[in-house]
């Protein structure tokens, strides 16, 4: 690995590079190992093992084309309760392409980055040894993909027709993401740019699907789904949106 002059505003923590690699997650597992300190991060140019929210999905990605890169953020550093920095990390992305890029996102609970419905971006957080690492593609340059099941990818070169520098957007992702991460969860906030919000979702809470209105966050990162009118909005911390 190699370190790059990236701007990281995380006091003493360095960007490192590698061409290859399994996935920055594994090469990620082996720094904390050494005691990293947070804001590290490890980019990848291309990953052979890239991995999703769930293990029998991958990330595909062409090499040198999208930002592929993994955060290590310690739990001490954490404002607030580690479970939610896949809430954190993505809002920061979607804060970040609005306003460096003009680039207007929606979020879909958890890990999600949408653009027009189409899926621009993945977070994949893993807890570890005391530190969380937040693994992030973003699709930039990629002008082609290969059929997904049930959604359809994106790119920023495919939104605004143009080609985007990596290492440029990695520095401006850190530089949005450091602040957020200070603040904290703000469900408020949040839920301005939630995906399905107020509409009918199909969620899967890992024993059973059920059908309701996605009314929004709770303070504490929680889906809250309200499945008939005159009940009570319940809160899910763990599932996936089906549709």
């Amino acid at each position: 690995m190699e370190v790059l002059l990236v701007n990281n505003p995380w006091p003493e923590a360095s960007v490192y590079y590698i061409e290859s690699t399994t996935s920055t997650m594994d090469l990620a597992y082996d720094l904390i190992n050494q005691g990293v300190v947070t804001g590290t991060v490890i980019m990848a140019g291309y990953q052979t093992k890239g991995r999703g929210r769930f293990s029998m999905r991958r990330w595909e990605s062409l090499e040198k084309q999208n930002l592929l890169f993994t955060l290590i953020i310690k739990n001490q550093d954490m404002p607030q309760n580690p479970s939610l920095t896949p809430l954190l990390a993505g809002y920061s992305l979607r804060a970040m392409l609005s306003e460096k890029y003009k680039i207007e996102t929606q979020i879909k609970w958890p890990n999600d980055v949408l653009f027009e419905s189409k899926k621009l971006a993945g977070i994949l957080c893993e807890a570890r040894s005391g530190y969380i690492l937040v693994g992030i593609g973003l699709n930039c340059n990629q002008m082609e993909f290969p059929p997904m099941d049930r959604i359809i990818p994106t790119s920023l070169k495919l939104i605004a027709h143009r080609d985007f520098s990596l290492s440029q957007l990695l520095a401006d992702f850190l530089h949005h993401g450091h602040g957020i991460f200070h603040q904290g969860f703000d469900a408020e906030l949040f839920n301005r740019h939630l995906y399905q919000r107020n509409q009918e979702i199909l969620f899967d809470t890992g024993k059973k699907q059920i059908k309701g209105i996605l009314l929004g966050l709770s303070p504490d990162g929680g889906i809250l789904i309200q499945q008939h009118e005159a009940d009570e909005p319940q809160a899910f911390y763990a599932g996936e949106i089906l549709y």
